[in-house]
Formats: structure tokens, sequence, C-alpha cells
């Protein structure tokens, strides 16, 4: 009996033991709060972090390109029109990218630039200018002009009021204008240079000299040969015989001749312009 009861004794205390490791651990997790147990929320995002991509999404949505008009209307005379500029940059790459109706314009200052729109709250033209890295220029406010009046009579209509259009430079009107007249004259300069030049082909009589050695005449029209010659400006080739007569010249170039009874074909490239010049009467 006695043995028995000391062989009770390890399992005695290995029960004890387990039984107080039990209430250590039961102890340690419910001792913690209950925010210490939840996993740590997400970082949130203050309001001021998000104001200014709030602010960029509403001037991208504000202004959506390219745009036939960028510009604010208005029909009032005395509206105060912000313009935005754009500097450096050309006015195809421009109107491509921004506003279709951008104009070529001259700055206060001379210097050359495009203006991309006007509009007449100086708060969205600084957002506008922003967006497309322009910048605002001066305010201007069309000045209305009185047109004389047509008679002193009681009964004659009221002065007229014009003004002129929110986008319109004078600068820039009186530049485009001068190259409009500066073209005119350049096509009518070339268009009578023309004229002349059929004028005196027509009336004149050109004798082509050819040798035998180095030009026999062609049966039928062919590619260039390197045995037609070329007469140079200034310079002078042995005359075997002339051209008596010219027949019909074809597109490609070639036409008939007759020389000392003798008929072929010939291309009219061998000659150069000046040679033609020396050589027609």
């Amino acid at each position: 009996m006695g043995k028995g009861c000391f062989a009770l004794i390890p399992l005695f205390l290995f029960l004890y033991g387990a039984r107080e490791v039990g209430i250590k651990v039961v102890e340690t997790f419910t001792s913690k709060s209950p925010e210490e147990l939840v996993p740590n929320p997400l970082p949130t995002r203050s309001p001021i972090d998000t104001e200014p991509e709030r602010a960029a999404d509403s001037q991208t949505s504000e202004f959506q390109f390219p745009q036939n008009s960028c510009g604010d209307q208005s029909t009032n005379s005395d509206t105060t029109w912000y313009p935005v500029f754009i500097n450096g940059r050309s006015l195809d790459e421009i109107r491509q990218e921004f506003c279709r109706d951008a104009i070529p314009a001259t700055r206060q200052t001379g210097e050359r630039s495009v203006q991309v729109a006007s509009f007449i709250s100086l708060d969205k033209a600084q957002r506008f200018a922003v967006i497309v890295g322009g910048e605002v220029g001066e305010p201007r406010q069309p000045k209305p002009t009185v047109s004389p009046q047509a008679s002193s009579s009681p009964e004659s209509e009221p002065p007229a009021t014009v003004t002129s259009p929110p986008n319109s430079d004078p600068i820039e009107d009186d530049a485009s204008k001068g190259a409009e007249e500066e073209a005119r004259l350049a096509v009518e300069q070339e268009d009578t240079r023309r004229a002349d030049e059929r004028e005196r082909r027509r009336n004149s009589t050109c004798i082509l000299t050819i040798t035998n050695s180095l030009v026999p005449l062609r049966s039928e029209p062919e590619n260039f040969s390197q045995e037609l010659i070329t007469v140079r400006p200034g310079e002078y080739i042995p005359i075997d015989y002339r051209v008596t007569s010219f027949g019909g010249l074809r597109n490609d170039g070639w036409f008939m001749i007759e020389a000392e009874g003798r008929r072929g074909w010939i291309r009219d490239d061998t000659w150069t312009i000046d040679s033609k010049t020396r050589l027609c009467q």
C-alpha cells in the first residue's frame, strides 16, 4: 500500500504542473484589451492629401482636348477679356493638341506667340493656362468706335458702334494682310513670267544643230541614249546639217524632225533651257 502511494506522487506532480501552465496561458490571452487583439487597420489618407488630386481631376474634366473652340463666348462689348498665350511652340502643334481655333499673335512686348483662347474670367484663364502650359496675357477690353454721321439731319439714324472681336489683334491682322498680299503678288508675277515664256517660244524659230557621228536619228522613239548630244550653255558644236522642220511633240518628250531630207525622232531634253534660248532666233 505504501509503495503504491509513492508511485502516484510523480503522476500527481505532472498533472499539477500541466494545470498551472494552462492557467498561465489563459491569463495571458484574457489580460489583453480588445484593441490589442484587433489587427492594425490600413492607413487612411487625410483630406489634405487628396485635395490637390481632386483639383487636378476637376481641371482635367473642365477642359477636354482637342476642342474646336476653347474660349468663352460673349456678346457684351464692355467685357474684359483675358487671353492665354503659348510661347515657343508651332501653331499647327497647338491646334492639333489643344484648340483648333488658335491664332498667331504678337504680344505687347513685340514677341511672336500663339493665342490659344480668351476668357471673361481671370480665374478660368489661369486654370486653362496651367493645363496647356501657357500664360495669361494683359487683359483687353475692346474700345467702341463711333462711325461719322451720314447726315446732320435730326431724322438721321444714331451712330453705329463697331467693336473688334475678342480674339482679334491689330498687329497680327496687319501682318496677316501683308503676308497675303505678298503671296498674291508672287503668284501674279509667276503667272506673268510663264505667259511671257510661252509667247516667246511661240514666236521663235528654233534651229537644232546636230552631228552625224554623235546624233543619229532614230527610226522610232526609245529611251534616252548617250549618243544624243547635249549642248551646254556657251558652247558650240560642229554643224553637219540643220533641222528644217519639226513634227508633233509626244508626251514622253520625243518629237519628229527632218534634216537634209532625213526624218527621225529625237528627244526634247537633249537641249538645256539656255541652249534653246541661244539657238532660238
